[in-house]
């Protein structure tokens, strides 16, 4: 679709909408900044939930060695078998919550990478029609 720039008729109008856009442009390039942001907190999330699971993993062998152990106590063994319960439950819900993206997810992200991008190119476009509309109009 073809911008109607006869829609603006001042140099005025012209720097008003060059103003809006700026502040539209200035938005995603904010909303890009938040997105890297959140990508570099994404990937310490990950780590942090692989040591945790690492953590987990070396909590459940501790657990089963010790259980394997010839003439362990009533007392040690429940305790013990309560611990290897609760690490083995911790594992399950961390495992879930790191398998959560699904690839619709990230597929979905990409497609608002995509329309993020239209969106920036369709605005550049637009103010550089505008600027060369603008002056030859009067003030």
């Amino acid at each position: 679709m073809a911008l109607n720039l006869t829609l603006l008729t001042t140099q005025a109008e012209c720097d008003e909408v060059i103003t809006d856009i700026d502040g539209e442009l200035d938005a995603y390039q904010n909303d890009a900044f938040d997105d890297r942001r959140d990508d570099r907190r994404d990937g310490r999330t990950a780590t942090k939930a692989s040591n945790q699971l690492a953590i987990l993993d070396n909590r459940i062998a501790s657990y089963n060695a010790t259980l394997a152990l010839p003439n362990l106590d009533a007392t040690t063994r429940r305790t013990t078998k309560s611990q290897l319960l609760t690490a083995n439950y911790q594992k399950d819900r961390l495992t879930g919550r790191a398998g959560a993206r699904t690839g619709a997810v990230a597929f979905l992200e990409e497609v608002d990478e995509e329309q993020v991008d239209g969106n920036v190119a369709v605005l550049t476009n637009a103010k550089a029609l505008v600027v060369a509309h603008r002056a030859p109009l009067s003030a």
